[in-house]
């Protein structure tokens, strides 16, 4: 189904923050609309950035740094809808995430739902942050033989975060290597753009994107 484009169908990120047993949970604040994760070198930006993305299905997180010793989950609060509030809570090691409703932004620890990271399962994660939007059934195209694959959160989870490598890079950050050619990067910014996947066939297969 398309896309819905009203306010029912955003995803708010609110809070991140990494727990551990005895430790002062470290905890950073997001607002609605663009956020810029600035700081000097080795001040944690990248692990922000990793841990947000973990939360979010991921399939790891990078090398803990010295400072993160301890600390055993992750944590990204994030609002639908401007309504409902939800955590998202993960152990660091890897593995399924949790999904609790929130109140007062308060996990509830009755109504939880557990999430596998594989994308292609049922009760994936995916599933779950792509119904939260209105998004089912939706499949895009994966190559230029014209195969298609099920739309999936991670096909579009690189356009609304973009890391310093990208941000720095000399091809657009809607593609997630050098590749411009590369169909289902392009098939997921056409979802991102028009709403529509790609549900009935085109006339001829995609070419390659020109300089």
């Amino acid at each position: 189904s398309p896309i819905p484009t009203d306010m029912a169908s955003h995803l708010l990120l609110h809070e991140l923050t990494i727990e551990g047993p005895g430790k002062q949970p470290a905890a950073i604040t997001l607002k609605p609309g663009l956020n810029a994760i600035v700081g000097a070198t080795g001040t944690g930006k990248s692990y922000i950035f990793d841990a947000i993305d973990f939360c979010l299905g991921a399939s790891e997180m990078q090398k803990d740094p010295t400072e993160a010793k301890g600390y055993k989950t992750a944590v990204l609060k994030l609002k639908v809808g401007g309504i409902d509030q939800y955590a998202l809570s993960r152990n660091l090691s890897g593995g399924s995430i949790t999904v609790n409703p929130c109140l007062d932004w308060n996990p509830q620890l009755l109504g939880g739902e557990v999430c596998s990271q594989k994308h292609d399962e049922k009760r994936s994660l995916s599933a779950w942050l792509l119904r939260q939007i209105g998004i089912t059934g939706l499949k895009v195209f994966k190559n230029n033989r014209l195969e298609r694959q099920a739309f999936s959160f991670r096909n579009v989870a690189h356009l609304a975060m973009v890391d310093e490598n990208r941000v720095i890079a000399k091809h657009s950050p809607a593609n997630v290597g050098q590749d411009r050619s590369n169909t289902s990067d392009q098939r997921a910014f056409n979802v991102a753009i028009t709403g529509e996947g790609d549900e009935t066939d085109l006339p001829e297969a995609p070419t390659k994107a020109k300089r």
